[in-house]
């Protein structure tokens, strides 16, 4: 044979090798798979393409088939030996937890019959069953699921719970499948697990239970289901947290009144023992804070500083909560109101944050208007005079406040009223109260001193009017 003949013949060949290798290689594979063009796919691996070769993500074929629910594709590749339960990537999932998870009901079925683990477990510990229920368990209670998805949501469930799967699955972190389904906010996905022997009052991380869950996301028919089937009403997380104590905190009116009206304790305390009702009034003040415009608030902000309350509101979650009612669902349950809150007393927090319908019932209810917080010496009528509420300020002194109670500056009220409002009306009976028109704070300076110096004129001239200095 000749040199040229030679080097022509290797030269087909050598076209023939790249023009195979390219019909088979991966890219192309991935392509035809996310398309799921059956056609292609089955081109592509008679030519030649790795079945289990790997994505830049270090993902199998099968495994992005389950993602994109490519079911010819999957098909395809179980046929031409595609490991039916490969992990890939760096949680070790297998293309079941991904059917599971994107709900490609068709790929789950096919991966199941063909000897998918529906009890997988990922390297966390999570199996195709909490995958399934992942993203309406996320999903934000302010933003509802469309139907389609609940739909495909329950089906999957069903199909994985018909196929075995084991609903007391526990992840490495301690989440159980009803964890999930009470995050889910969906009555049909309890009741589906809860058939198949799941436990109502399994805890989770921090010993967080599906009811505690469900009083946290605001979900009335999870939680009246479970506490229907004997769920604990009180359980504790490690926190001391009771299903009551984080609707209170995240603002859940309807389910502090139905857990009140089923045996919650109103009084449980965390371990810092705080109480439901200390826990609503504290993210009312902390709303309040965030949004007041009184010197007060805005010394507070700058004392805490913007970026940590701005922590604390987002950590009390989406919700936007109901902290009012919840307040007022409590107090008329008999919640104690005259607990020491860290200092601090329930009656001078509605005060500060201006609730009139707080503090009435508060009062109604043998409230102690007088208490003295610990640590600022200062009392109802002080926080509601700084922060402006005149309608709360007036209603204190009707009902006893002390009006000569001193902070630990030695401030009365009208020292504070001399120096926040301007407000004859308020002054006046004050004084008919027996206020102390020249009560002298620790640096010896009257109410008067404080209403020239802040240009409180009508303040300033029912002092003088009767004997101020």
């Amino acid at each position: 044979m000749s040199i040229k003949r030679y080097l022509v013949l290797w030269a087909l060949a050598l076209v023939v090798a790249c023009t195979s290798a390219r019909a088979g290689s991966s890219e192309d594979l991935f392509a035809a798979i996310k398309a799921n063009d059956g056609q292609e796919v089955e081109r592509l691996l008679d030519a030649g393409a790795d079945v289990s070769g790997k994505s830049k993500d270090g993902l199998t074929p099968l495994f992005w088939a389950a993602v994109w629910g490519a079911d010819k594709a999957a098909e395809l590749l179980v046929a031409h030996g595609a490991p039916v339960n490969g992990k890939s990537g760096r949680e070790e999932f297998t293309p079941l937890h991904m059917a599971a998870y994107n709900l490609h009901k068709g790929v789950a079925e096919l991966l199941i019959s063909k000897g998918g683990d529906v009890n997988a477990r990922s390297r966390s510990g999570w199996t195709p069953l909490h995958k399934a229920m992942e993203q309406l368990a996320l999903r934000p209670a302010t933003s509802a699921p469309e139907p389609s998805e609940v739909a495909k949501t329950v089906a999957m469930v069903a199909l994985l719970l018909a196929s075995g799967a084991d609903a007391n699955a526990k992840s490495e972190g301690g989440t159980m499948p009803i964890h999930s389904a009470a995050l889910s906010c969906q009555r049909t996905l309890v009741e589906a697990l809860i058939a198949k022997g799941a436990d109502i009052d399994a805890k989770g991380p921090d010993d967080v239970t599906p009811l505690y869950l469900a009083a946290k996301k605001d979900c009335a028919e999870v939680a009246g289901l479970l506490v229907g089937r004997g769920a604990q009403v009180s359980v504790r997380t490690k926190s001391g947290f009771t299903p009551l104590l984080i609707s209170a905190e995240e603002g859940n009116p309807d389910i502090a009144q139905f857990l009140l009206e089923h045996g919650a304790d109103v009084n449980a305390k965390d371990k810092d023992g705080l109480t439901p009702l200390v826990w609503a009034l504290k993210s009312l003040m902390l709303e309040y804070t965030l949004q007041a415009s009184s010197p007060a608030a805005i010394e507070m902000r700058k004392k805490i500083g913007l970026s940590a309350l701005e922590r604390q509101r987002e950590a009390l979650g989406e919700i936007k909560g109901d902290f009012r009612n919840v307040s007022l669902f409590l107090i008329n349950h008999g919640a104690d109101l005259n607990i020491d809150v860290q200092g601090d007393t329930p009656i001078r927090m509605a005060a500060l944050v201006g609730d009139v319908a707080l503090v009435k019932a508060m009062i109604e209810k043998g409230a102690d208007i007088k208490a003295i917080v610990r640590d600022a010496n200062e009392s109802p009528l002080h926080a509601a005079i700084a922060e402006g509420h005149r309608e709360i300020a007036e209603l204190l002194i009707n009902n006893g406040a002390d009006v000569n109670a001193e902070n630990l500056s030695r401030r009365t009220p009208l020292h504070f009223l001399a120096a926040y409002l301007n407000d004859r009306k308020l002054a006046e009976l004050m004084i008919e109260k027996g206020a102390n028109v020249n009560a002298e704070d620790k640096d010896g300076r009257t109410p008067l001193s404080y209403a020239t110096r802040a240009g409180n004129g009508e303040v300033a001239d029912v002092l003088r009017q009767r004997g101020g200095k």
